[in-house]
């Protein structure tokens, strides 16, 4: 699950975790502190009320090494995978400062590139009748 580590994502792993049983399940998040108390947190939350394994990698939809180095992971250690929920995103506050272009350049960098980057290096990855899922909540 990208951008997991908060928000939707940080829910849709705690709901994977709590109505499948056996899968293992990655929690990821740019920052690898943010990224670890959550994955902390959600365990705790959960207790015996998980099912799964959740762990947690480092992965930036927007930094191509960051997927490369996630796909390169998940190769050697599962061989594939059966699901990619994209989660990751951004949304400026009403409040924002930048100037409209400026907003329209990063959102649309880490919404739609990103996304896009992140899902095309992942993707030879899963297997048959694997799912690429998207979920975008602004």
């Amino acid at each position: 699950v990208t951008g997991a580590n908060k928000g939707i994502g940080y829910g849709i792993v705690k709901g994977l975790a709590e109505k499948v049983y056996g899968a293992v399940i990655y929690l990821t998040a740019r920052n690898d502190k943010l990224g670890m108390e959550s994955l902390n947190k959600l365990v705790k939350e959960l207790g015996n009320k998980c099912h799964s394994d959740i762990r947690f990698h480092q992965l930036d939809i927007t930094d191509r090494n960051s997927c490369e180095n996630f796909a390169s992971f998940l190769k050697k250690e599962h061989s594939g995978l059966d699901a990619l929920i994209n989660n990751a995103g951004f949304a400026f506050k009403h409040s924002a400062k930048e100037s409209p272009e400026e907003q329209a350049r990063v959102t649309i960098g880490i919404n739609y590139e990103g996304t896009k980057q992140v899902s095309s290096i992942l993707f030879p990855l899963i297997r048959d009748g694997g799912r690429l899922i998207f979920f975008f909540f602004f």
